[in-house]
């Protein structure tokens, strides 16, 4: 699960349903920014293998969605 930490302020707004933003960029904590990694059971140059978290760029972004319906039990 997630260590990073930030905090955040929710308040509804007057006609807001749904809310979306990012949080990052941050480095991938699979490949630990590196892309990907080396297979020591394949040739050199098929060794290289892209990081399937980050695609390859090292990088993850954290999308966080808010939907707000009513408390109507």
């Amino acid at each position: 699960m997630s260590v990073r930490r930030q905090v955040i302020e929710v308040s509804p707004g007057t006609m807001v349903n749904r809310e979306v933003f990012a949080v990052g960029p941050m480095e991938c904590p699979c490949c630990k920014g590196r892309g990907g990694s080396g297979n020591p059971f394949k040739p050199d140059r098929e060794a290289w293998e892209e990081c399937k978290q980050c695609a390859g760029t090292g990088e993850v972004i954290a999308f966080v969605n808010i939907d707000w319906r009513s408390n109507k039990k």
